[in-house]
């Protein structure tokens, strides 16, 4: 059995724990409805910053503003000035998205029907900006295509010609070589013949000059027909000049 005074100081120890625990709980009531309370002041002042923002010009900013005052406080009023801040930026989607958000959460929305004729306005202005994009896309796409089809074109557009004198030039080289071949029997046949010696001897000399000859224009021929198709390549990097024939003129003009 403990005595009055013992039991006196038990309940008073007592009391005093449950004071001690029971102060940080209501300390921490306190903060939680502090905080809470000053949600609309935080989002009150992200307001206030979006409409500096939004003057200013710097909508991305003012949105970022009005995006973080929703979250604090989600007021739905602020769907119509986020709506607002998305299509002074440009981005219409983001601007759609807010103004159905708006009259969704909204309890009365008086000019819900000018709200709806704007949201129609922006879908419209959305889709003909879309179009543009893809004609503009098509449009390049074109333009390169065209490209490709002209140099394809003029790299086909090369002159047979420089093949015409390489032909011509081997095949004038090939009878000069067969006509020396022949002048050259003709010139022995004619040293060893005890007639007409002389006869043979021209014969064998006409054809030497004939060999000669054919040697020499074949040469030319294949000398002129490989330089021009040098000179005539048409991809972009090689010079730009070109062969002219003319009868009895040959002329190089272009740069280089």
């Amino acid at each position: 059995m403990y005595g009055i005074g013992t039991m006196g100081a038990i309940a008073a120890a007592a009391g005093a724990i449950v004071l001690l625990t029971a102060a940080p709980v209501a300390r921490a009531q306190e903060s939680d409805a502090e905080d809470t309370a000053s949600a609309p002041v935080q989002a009150l002042r992200l307001y206030r910053e979006s409409q500096d923002e939004y003057r200013a010009g710097r909508f991305g900013h003012a949105a970022d503003r009005l995006e973080e005052a929703y979250r604090i406080h989600p007021d739905p009023n602020l769907l119509y000035n986020l709506a607002r801040a998305h299509e002074g930026e440009g981005n219409l989607e983001a601007a759609i998205a807010a103004y159905e958000r708006f009259i969704a959460e909204a309890d009365d929305v008086s000019d819900s029907a000018a709200i709806d004729r704007r949201i129609d306005t922006l879908r419209y202005q959305l889709a003909e900006r879309e179009a543009l994009t893809e004609e503009h896309d098509h449009a390049i796409v074109a333009a390169r295509n065209a490209e490709l089809r002209a140099r394809r074109a003029e790299a086909s557009d090369t002159s047979p010609l420089p093949w015409v004198f390489i032909g011509a030039g081997a095949a004038t080289v090939v009878s000069g070589a067969l006509l020396g071949a022949v002048a050259l029997e003709r010139h022995d046949a004619a040293a060893t013949s005890q007639t007409d010696t002389a006869t043979a001897h021209a014969e064998a000399t006409a054809l030497g000059n004939a060999a000669i000859v054919s040697l020499v224009a074949g040469a030319a021929l294949l000398t002129l027909g490989t330089t021009w198709l040098l000179l005539d390549d048409p991809s972009p990097s090689s010079p730009a000049v070109r062969v002219t024939l003319s009868p009895g003129v040959l002329t190089l003009s272009g740069r280089l």
